[in-house]
């Protein structure tokens, strides 16, 4: 079975085919909201930028998300590259989670000084390690159930979204986050891409490069194919299955 990820320009794909599938941020994902505190401003605690794709047909993923181009790539490479499929969470689920959550945070809280307040900014700033950093946590004396949790979280989704079925693609690398900007998401992707072309330090962190043999195929709609046919002949992807809608 092969994973689609899509997009909706054409200059998107062809900027897959030059530079890989971006690290984006997705701000539906539930490990945020089963993993903020309900007193605080906590920051999300994802170590980086994440890549989805889903199972689903082309027509159905064409008009479940509204875009009109992909990429299908193998499982295989796909889970060498370590996607997982999204674990959908009921609110039964949730209300556990977030009753470990309380609890765990009630836990830092009691490590303490009385006079320190809960809206103090050093317990902000505290809580806030405990929240992103699994040693941090640890070393407040969170069980080690926490960071499982937190690790498994990263794949965590909504049911609401179940109809989806998707999978992410985690980066691990530090990512630079640039969700809080006024960008839309249009320009954000511009700007993780022009990162990638210019600074190559960071261009492993952002995106991940598709091998020929790990491309099922290259979808675009009828009026477009001549002119992404001929623009992939200049690619390593040029013997390429291209499927028209």
């Amino acid at each position: 079975m092969a994973l689609l990820h899509m997009t909706d320009r054409l200059e998107n794909l062809q900027s897959i085919c030059e530079y890989g599938l971006l690290f984006t941020y997705n701000p539906l994902e539930a490990a945020d909201t089963l993993f903020g505190s309900k007193e605080q401003a906590v920051a999300s605690f994802a170590p980086g930028g994440m890549i989805c794709l889903t199972e689903l047909p082309y027509c159905d993923a064409r008009d479940l998300f509204g875009s009109r181009y992909g990429v299908a790539v193998t499982q295989e490479w796909a889970k060498q590259i370590g996607a997982r499929p999204v674990v959908y969470i009921d609110s039964e689920t949730d209300a556990e989670f977030t009753e470990l959550r309380d609890q765990i945070f009630a836990e830092i809280k009691s490590g303490l000084p009385a006079e320190i307040t809960e809206h103090d900014d050093l317990t902000r700033w505290l809580m806030e390690l405990a929240v992103t950093k699994p040693a941090f946590a640890k070393s407040m004396g969170v069980p080690d159930q926490y960071a499982t949790l937190r690790r498994q979280a990263l794949w965590f989704q909504r049911a609401g979204y179940r109809e989806e079925r998707e999978w992410r693609i985690r980066s691990g690398d530090p990512f630079i986050n640039i969700e809080d900007t006024n960008l839309d998401k249009t320009e954000q992707l511009d700007m993780l891409l022009n990162m990638v072309k210019n600074i190559k330090g960071l261009q492993a962190n952002l995106a991940r490069v598709i091998p020929p043999n790990a491309v099922d195929c290259f979808y675009v709609p009828k009026g477009r194919r001549i002119a992404f046919a001929e623009f992939i002949q200049g690619t390593q992807y040029h013997d390429s299955e291209i499927a028209c809608e």
